[in-house]
């Protein structure tokens, strides 16, 4: 279930990394495609720590899976909606 959910995230940052290349003009090399690449892959991991410090600070009693699956949530929203400026909210359990 954890590699699905990783495979996904990376899946989904591709996508827009894909699309972004497809908005540059075609001179652009490949380098850029990587570090492009890179840098989504390391933003997606950052909102993710981020994400569940956050959930741990809170001390909410949900379990660390659970805070794990809310934070992914919270980071596909974000992918998939990325001009959402609405708040990130930890559901209590």
């Amino acid at each position: 279930m954890k590699r699905m959910i990783g495979t996904l995230l990376i899946v989904g940052a591709m996508g827009v990394g894909m699309q972004a290349l497809a908005d540059e003009p075609s001179s652009t090399s490949s380098s850029s495609s990587d570090a492009t690449m890179n840098t989504q892959t390391m933003n997606t991991h950052r909102m993710m720590k981020d994400c569940m410090a956050k959930a741990k600070a809170s001390n909410n009693g949900m379990s660390e899976q659970d805070m794990k699956k809310s934070c992914r949530d919270q980071i596909k929203s974000k992918v998939d909606h990325p001009n959402d400026t609405s708040p990130t909210v930890t559901p209590a359990h």
